[in-house]
């Protein structure tokens, strides 16, 4: 038989077999269901795990749920920034749509609805456990999630592989919980490794001899055989969707990138992606064709035979890639604004089509990923007429998609005339805390390579006001304030230096427009507060204020101490009690709380 006709032959089983799973799926009852196992990484490169070809070492459980599942050979996040990449993922949209900018602050775009919206609508029980500490409620990531679960919030940086260990044991605790109910669950797992500085526990002893990124890749897969194990274990691998992937790539100082967020080379946008079926569907098969994190979503409503025709989604379900129910380029839509918003350089978009990978830059680059897979030799002024097809694609793309990006493309410096900045920059940012005065030396240089860098100024304001300097902070910030009036933390940021140097009308001012840029900014709000409160004046908009503060943050005791002293000035001296009480008890050690606590008893007492 001829080589075509083995390839037909394939491509009709594999239609077959998909026509099976969708009718098994959907003429189910809805108790019998599969569950969906989302587990999500960031910063994983699939050119680091066995299943993808790396030789190193063996990464056995997800190799595992490689042989069981469908492996997607060149899968991509749109955007390289973990945040992003989890509103991708779970909105079926391109992360810079799914997520809005307000000043310097993020949050979610409250008409994207969500898999887990979906899913909870179509009778699932949902839960979200994430070791990612900057996933909350209040940015808009517990939508449809029956239970939002934040294990990192509360832990240092360096707690990342011990939130991840966590995340495993209350993964399973849910499944054993919810296996013998009415409804199937939805839980989605997300371990938030590798991370940079790739820390493990000191207990973890595997790999102890390989690179640091490696050894941290080598203990996610150690949790991932647990979480599979105990998944097998409860009986429920047979009834269980499991979708592994990750946010993004990591770059590990190619093209002099250390690790994500500012360019589009394939080490930070390619990632891994395997589904795994019930009943060994599609068992070893691996597709090459192009896909992106957008897919993931629209692949399980269509899986599950749920309507979502009204989510205007920018990814396709990847059955249609199988099925080629959707004829036509495999295109991948890539964007990176890190650059520009950070460090005032130009944005970069691009396009993966055809076996090609077009940049739009002041320097345009195109790569043919065949022939360059690691995209060392930009072709762009040697097939010209490729790359004016591939910008064409792209800008269509853009113009239909992301119009907004059409004025800023081009705009600023080449973020790879820049690049030199990087590697000082994270490196200072992640070992700084031992040599404050070192710390302004290397920021201090930074600036000097590029003087306009919002970003470098911004920093050593923090690092100036830590020492105790106000005023050199106030240089740096009233720079910035005056270029980017729409720099909330910098304002934020500035108040607390006028603060510093008891300038309280000008400190109120910058906490005012700070919140006037986005509301929700918790030290403003409460600084705001406090200062209200110490002159006696818009007591019932610090009560506001202070209450939003307390809402946002928690059982914190400063913010705390600020409520109590709203209400001491408004008159409530038992409410201020009971307040400053519970402030005292979480932080017993603190001598202003207990003379606080030892003021205000002795009001009321007298």
């Amino acid at each position: 038989m001829s080589k075509k006709g083995i390839l037909s032959i394939i491509a009709v089983l594999a239609v077959v077999s998909i026509l099976f799973l969708f009718i098994r799926l959907f003429f189910w009852p809805q108790s019998k269901k599969p569950n969906i196992l989302l587990i999500t990484t960031q910063s994983l490169r699939p050119s680091h795990l066995s299943c993808y070809g790396y030789r190193r070492f063996k990464t056995g459980a997800i190799d595992n749920l490689a042989g069981e599942g469908l492996v997607f050979e060149n899968s991509y996040c749109d955007v390289p920034v973990p945040v992003y990449g989890y509103a991708s993922i779970l909105s079926g949209k391109t992360g810079s749509s799914a997520i809005s900018r307000q000043g310097d602050s993020i949050y979610l775009n409250i008409s994207s609805k969500f898999l887990s919206e979906y899913l909870q609508e179509s009778g699932y029980e949902t839960v979200a456990l994430t070791a990612n500490p900057e996933l909350s409620k209040a940015m808009g990531f517990g939508k449809g999630f029956n239970t939002f679960q934040n294990i990192g919030a509360s832990l240092p940086r360096a707690g990342f592989p011990f939130a991840s260990k966590k995340v495993t044991e209350e993964t399973l605790e849910n499944l054993k919980k919810f296996r013998k109910g009415k409804k199937p669950v939805f839980l989605w797992a997300d371990y938030a490794i590798p991370r940079f500085p790739y820390i493990v526990p000191s207990y973890f002893l595997e790999a102890e001899n390989d690179f640091a990124y490696d050894r941290q890749v080598v203990f996610l897969d150690s949790e991932i055989s647990k979480l599979m194990a105990g998944v097998k274990k409860l009986g429920l691998d047979n009834n269980t969707i499991v979708i592994f992937t990750a946010t993004n790539g990591e770059a590990l100082g190619e093209h002099e990138e250390p690790t994500h967020g500012v360019f589009l080379y394939d080490a930070t946008v390619k990632t891994p992606l395997i589904i795994r079926f019930p009943k060994d569907f599609f068992k070893g098969n691996r597709i090459k064709k192009a896909v992106s994190n957008i897919d993931i979503t629209p692949t399980v409503l269509d899986i599950l035979g749920i309507d979502s025709t009204e989510g205007g989604f920018d990814g396709i379900s990847l059955l249609d890639r199988l099925e080629e129910r959707r004829r036509g380029s495999e295109d991948v839509y890539l964007e990176s604004l890190v650059g520009y918003y950070e460090f005032g350089w130009s944005p970069l978009v691009g396009i993966v089509s055809d076996g090609y990978k077009y940049i739009q830059a002041p320097e345009p680059e195109l790569y043919d990923l065949a022939k360059d897979p690691h995209e060392l030799k930009n072709i762009a002024s040697f097939d010209e007429e490729k790359a004016e097809e591939l910008k064409n694609k792209l800008f269509k793309y853009i113009t239909e998609k992301r119009p907004q990006l059409l004025s800023m493309v081009d705009r600023g410096e080449d973020p790879k005339e820049r690049a030199g900045v990087l590697k000082p920059y994270l490196l200072a940012m992640y070992f700084g805390n031992v040599n404050v005065e070192w710390l302004i030396s290397i920021y201090r240089n930074l600036l000097a390579m590029d003087p306009d860098n919002k970003t470098f100024k911004y920093v050593l304001a923090k690092l100036f006001m830590r020492v105790n300097k106000p005023h050199l902070a106030e240089y740096y910030l009233e720079e910035i304030t005056a270029a980017s009036p729409d720099s909330n933390q910098a304002w934020e940021l500035l108040g607390m230096a006028y603060a510093q140097q008891k300038e309280g009308d000008n400190a109120v001012e910058c906490y005012e427009k700070a919140i006037a840029i986005i509301y929700d900014m918790p030290v403003s709000l409460n600084n705001l507060a406090w200062a209200y409160a110490q002159k006696g004046v818009k007591l019932e908009e610090a009560l506001k204020y202070a209450q939003r503060a307390n809402e946002l943050l928690p059982n914190q005791p400063k913010m705390m101490d600020t409520l109590a002293e709203v209400y001491f000035k408004m008159g409530d001296k038992e409410e201020a009690l009971e307040i400053i009480r519970k402030a005292a008890s979480l932080d017993p050690q603190s001598e202003y709380l207990q003379k606080r606590l030892g003021e205000i008893e002795g009001f009321i007492s007298s």
